[in-house]
């Protein structure tokens, strides 16, 4: 249980009267005399020695581990700079912790934990503290000590404890004793307003023990064990008055001796004399440690005024006379009137839809709520009783200025008084009309388009549609956030009457109106199964892999359609299906070499069939022994300057219908390889680790045959300096590329293997970038955004690692088509893959997966996989293209687009791709790295390529340039090795670079594609703070908030840090960070979209540095 730090602002004002003040921290300097926090002394001894009479010695958040214990001897007061919650003085089961010998030394605001002395050591008086002669321990946690007599506290002869909670602490029979387990009074002694529970004795007074003429003034002493006054034990002109002692174990309470006084107790069970009161206390919740009375407890107003000092507070800091008499305990009972959180006073543009919040008064029951379009809550009251939490939410109001106030009420019926009015103000009214389908019209479609419109002029806004079945609204779907006036509902049930409204909002989310309710009917139809048409193969086609999709579709709508497709390498049909249950309008089979396949399909809805698909055919070719493949890049020990580099091998002789498998390892034997299989010359997707060396080796496969593995190749990874954050590279879409879909995924990669934990910022605008993220803490390599019809569109992407931001990304850019296409994309179908292909005649196919009548198709080609100065080819009326004289060793990449006259489908996937043989070995080689603007160092930058083929005795030229257009370009000829290093390039710049083949005589390839790279300064990075010198934890921003905010903290060292959030109650509610984490500087984002409003504290654990901070979150 937690406690409120009541005793700061005392410490503030009566510091104003202190002759000197001494600093205690573990970051001192650790310099007499010790008199600011910079030259604070490490430890707290040498503090108090060096202190005279009437100084105060200030520590420093944190655990200060003792090894002996701290001994006072002079008038001085040691304090906490922040309370008990975050300094701790702790014996560490080895030492007792305090001893305190004078009448005016003071101790405040510590947790005293874990002391030991047994009655070998000091005479065994005091586990926690020891006050010999006088002295004072004031508002502190004492718990988890241990001692021959008073575990916690023991006071020897007069001294004073006061406001302080006793727990956990023992007293043990060593050689005698066992005499008060939370605290033993020898001689004299005050223990006052203290709450006193979960202690153990071994003999007596398991809560308090008095020996002689000790004083017990309201107290709360509970739950505490011993054989003999398991709460209390007095003994000779004890006195105890204004407390409660309240089932404890063993006895609760034991008088010995003579000249005992006893006034106005609560003692349950058992009564001493004087007692008033046998009943239960009626704590707020004893079982979560909360013994707070309530209003109803017998303890209320009952005690005795007299013996309550003047300006004395009980232990939550409240004025220990309440309703003119004290009641008995630590805790008074006190009406508290509730802080209002939300919406804030004199907020404008507030929803119609309020939630008002008010922070939680603890002892409350329920609380009442006025609410008032008058400041004098006369006119158009709303009374709200009995709300049993603290907050409360209104639908629908007006458009107009409310006040608002709250009062908490008590299980005995007392109330606060009201809360200072507030007030808000709603927003304007935006009145949005149904606009179709309304009136109960029927549709004709299980997915209709419902819109509507204003009458007036409006601003941006938001809408939320909601549907039913149901004519009360009940049962039915919200769509959230829309910024059309229309949507497509999904597939609704036939037959059926759906009702549904609209609920506009500003862009801040604030709720302005709702629309009227309209209605309309779904048609009935029944759905039958259709026979389905073939798309692809079924018209004869090759298929030159050794795996192919059949595909096809149907003309209607298939909603739980399944099919079934049967497959015969003759053509002899029994109507009995080779594969069942099949989801989607395609299925992947393996195939056979060199065989003829004929196959058809229909379509499955519940027990009924449709008839079966015209037939199709299909030849796949013949296929030779698998060849031994050649590892073409990377290779040679090159460095490759990205995480997820594209392989690239070639055999000597055809590859068509060959499957290849790879395997990629750390260790040059290959062992633990991460694995691949293609269809193709090349595979991308393997995610490796930056600065390692790697080995790789490709073997081909034809059915069951293997050829011998390639030789291994191997390549290094690009290492990225320390405290480095990559510089994403924008992947798609970009460039000015056409989007033909509402919704459009944004990729990006980078080139290297990032830090742990890192995330990304996404600037998205329809408009000129800012440098000012719209998306942020983004943990993929991709987002998703809405678009709407016609606009143009530029995004920008950066990586973070703590407090460290990358630069931004490459520029993307893309435009949506205006309107929505219905026109579907094509597939590519041959060839792909980039085989080698032995005619410099080659026909291009593709293929349309749903109807194509009415439909041409734009052909686009290049010698490079951006498609770089690309060549098209409009109005092809069938789905395929052939090209005649093609140069030997070029390679060609190729993709498709279908349209019907007016817009264009999407480009056709995957890209295809193919290389044409050259008998003289002069191929145009693939780009390696470095590419896609990755940073690099500029001193021996590594640049390398992959050929699609043997080059034989051919060599290379390597062009590069700070111009795209190759002017005043480098040339570097004679290469005979797939790479070269260019000892130093000037830093900061952006480079191009090309290469081709030659024979030397002359006669030059095609030039590959353009790689490009920038050279950065000394890491290519800045950080956005340098390392702290000093541990620091900030004030959250914002403050309030809701529902997200960042908190800062800085390490100066590799440390365990735990980061943990409390309410007010001190329950833990959430635990953001609990590990180890390096030194820097942190912002971490904290989302409490799933608490209430209220206010909460942060605390954080690292290493021995041990920080709170206040934070409010406003809904």
């Amino acid at each position: 249980m937690q406690f409120k730090c009541i005793f700061i602002t005392m410490f503030l004002v009566s510091s104003l009267f202190a002759q000197n003040t001494l600093y205690v921290s573990s970051g001192g300097s650790n310099t007499p005399p010790y008199s600011t926090w910079a030259t604070a002394a490490t430890t707290i001894q040498p503090a108090i020695i060096a202190a005279a009479t009437g100084d105060i010695i200030l520590v420093d958040d944190g655990t200060f581990t003792l090894t002996a214990n701290i001994s006072i001897t002079k008038g001085v007061t040691l304090r906490s700079r922040n309370g008990y919650l975050n300094t701790t003085i702790s014996g560490n089961n080895v030492t007792r912790c305090l001893y305190i010998d004078h009448a005016s030394a003071v101790v405040e605001g510590f947790t005293i934990a874990n002391g030991y002395n047994p009655s070998a050591l000091n005479g065994g008086f005091g586990g926690g503290a020891n006050i010999v002669s006088g002295g004072t321990i004031r508002n502190c946690l004492i718990r988890n000590n241990q001692a021959r007599d008073g575990g916690g506290v023991a006071i020897q002869n007069n001294g004073l404890v006061e406001n302080c909670v006793i727990r956990n602490n023992r007293a043990d029979n060593n050689n005698g004793g066992g005499f008060g387990g939370g605290v033993r009074m020898y001689s004299g002694g005050i223990t006052r307003g203290c709450l006193v529970y979960d202690n153990v004795s071994v003999d007596l007074g398991g809560g308090i023990n008095i020996w002689n003429a000790g004083t017990i003034q309201n107290c709360t002493v509970v739950f505490n064990t011993a054989p003999n006054g398991g709460g209390v034990r007095c003994r000779n002109a004890s006195v105890m008055e204004n407390s409660i002692v309240y089932y404890n174990a063993g006895s609760n309470w034991q008088v010995s001796g003579s000249g005992q006084i006893f006034r106005t107790n609560l003692t349950v069970p058992g009564t001493p004399s004087g007692s008033t009161v046998v009943a239960a206390p009626q704590f707020f919740d004893a079982d979560a440690d909360n013994f707070r009375i309530l209003q109803t407890s017998p303890a209320v107003d009952l005690g005795e005024n007299s013996i309550v000092t003047p300006g004395a507070t009980d232990l939550d800091g409240n004025n220990r006379i309440f309703n003119t008499t004290v009641d008995l305990g630590a805790y008074e009972f006190t009406t508290t009137v509730p802080t209002q959180v939300a919406p804030l006073n004199a907020a404008t543009d507030v929803s119609i839809d309020v939630t008002l919040s008010w922070q939680s008064v603890m002892l409350a029951s329920s609380y009442n709520l006025q609410v008032s379009t008058s400041a004098t809550f006369t006119v158009g009251n709303t009374i709200t009783e009995n709300v049993l939490t603290a907050s409360y939410t209104f639908r629908a109001l007006n458009n107009t200025k409310y006040y608002w106030r709250v009062q908490s009420v008590y299980s005995g019926g007392a109330t606060s008084a009201y809360s200072a009015a507030q007030n808000f103000t709603t927003a304007r009214e935006y009145v949005t009309v149904p606009g179709w389908p309304i009136g109960g019209a029927t549709v004709f479609t299980r997915t209709p388009v419902l819109t509507w419109y204003h009458n007036t002029a409006i601003p941006a806004l938001l809408y939320d549609v909601y549907y039913s079945p149901n004519a009360n609204l009940s049962g039915g779907t919200w769509i959230n956030n829309l910024t059309a006036k229309t949507v497509t509902l999904p597939a609704l049930q036939e037959g059926t009457t759906y009702y549904w409204f609209i609920r506009t909002k500003l862009a801040s989310g604030a709720v302005t109106s709702y629309s009227a309710t309209a209605n309309f009917v779904v048609v009935n139809t029944t759905l039958q199964p259709l026979i389905p048409q073939l798309s692809y193969p079924f018209g004869g086609e090759t298929i030159y892999t050794p795996n192919v999709n059949l595909n096809w579709w149907v003309n209607g709508a298939s909603t739980g359609f399944t099919y079934d497709v049967e497959i015969h390498q003759t053509n002899s049909f029994s109507g009995t299906p080779t594969y069942t249950g099949i989801t989607g309008q395609s299925y992947s089979i393996t195939l056979s070499p060199g065989t003829t396949y004929y196959w058809k399909v229909r379509s499955r809805l519940g027990s009924h069939t449709s008839g079966w698909s015209a037939l199709g055919t299909f030849v796949t070719l013949p296929v030779s022994a698998p060849l031994k493949p050649v590892a073409s890049w990377p290779s040679g020990g090159n460095t490759v300057y990205t995480v997820n580099p594209t392989f690239y091998w070639y055999v000597n002789g055809v590859s068509t219908g060959l499957q290849f498998e790879g395997e990629v390892s750390t260790s040059s034997n290959m062992q633990n390889p991460q694995t691949f299989t293609s269809n193709g010359l090349f595979h991308t997707g393997l995610t490796l680790q930056s600065s390692t060396l790697y080995y790789w080796r490709i073997r081909s496969v034809s059915g069951t045959t293997l050829s011998a593995w390639s030789d291994v190749a191997s390549f290094r990874t690009y290492g990225a300096p320390a405290n480095f954050v990559l510089v994403p590279v924008a992947s798609w879409p970009i460039g000015g590329a056409t989007v033909y879909s509402p919704t459009q995924t944004l990729y990006w990669y980078l080139n290297a293997m990032p830090a742990n934990g890192t995330l990304f910022d996404v600037e998205f605008r329809n408009g000129a970038l800012t440098g000012n993220p719209t998306d942020e803490n983004i943990n993929a390599r991709f987002l998703v955004k809405n678009l709407e019809p016609g606009k143009t569109y530029n995004w920008q992407v950066r990586s973070k690692s703590g407090a460290m931001l990358s630069g931004w990304s490459n520029q993307g850019s893309f435009t949506t088509i205006s309107g929505a296409s219905n026109v579907a994309a094509p597939v590519a179908g041959w060839p792909i893959g980039n085989p080698i292909v032995y005619s410099t005649t080659q026909k291009l196919s593709w293929y349309m997966n749903g109807p194509s009548t009415g439909l041409t198709y734009q052909l686009i080609h290049a010698n490079n996989p951006g498609f770089n100065n690309a060549t098209t080819i409009n109005n092809l009326a069938t789905a395929s293209y052939t090209f005649n004289n093609l140069s030997y060793g070029s390679t060609i990449y190729w993709k498709v687009r279908s349209t019907d006259g007016v817009t264009f489908s999407a480009p056709s996937s995957p890209v295809g791709s193919f290389t044409v043989y050259n008998p003289a070995n002069l191929y145009s080689p693939l780009v390696g790295g470095p590419a896609g603007g990755v940073a690099v160092s500029p001193l021996n930058t590594s640049i390398s390529w992959a050929v699609p083929s043997s080059v034989g005795s051919n060599t290379y030229e390597l062009s590069y340039s700070e111009n795209q257009n190759f002017a005043n370009s480098q040339v570097i000829g004679g290469l005979t090795s797939n790479s070269v290093v260019i000892p130093e390039l000037s830093a900061g710049k952006t480079y191009y670079w090309r290469v081709r083949s030659t024979d030397g005589t002359g006669n030059y390839s095609d030039f590959s594609g353009v790689g490009d790279f920038v050279t950065d300064g000394i890491t290519g990075v800045e950080l956005e703070n340098s390392l702290p010198t000093e541990f620091s934890l900030g004030q959250n921003f914002p403050n309030p908030f809701n529902p997200s905010t960042k908190i800062n903290f800085a390490l100066p060292a590799d440390l365990n840090v735990k980061l943990s959030v409390y309410n007010t109650l001190g329950e833990k509610v959430a635990e953001i960070i609990n590990g180890p984490m390096n030194a820097g500087n942190y912002s971490i984002e904290f989302n409490a979209s799933t608490f209430p409003s209220g206010i909460y504290f942060y605390r954080i654990e690292a290493g021995v540095n041990i920080a709170v901070r206040k934070m409010i979150l406003l809904k």
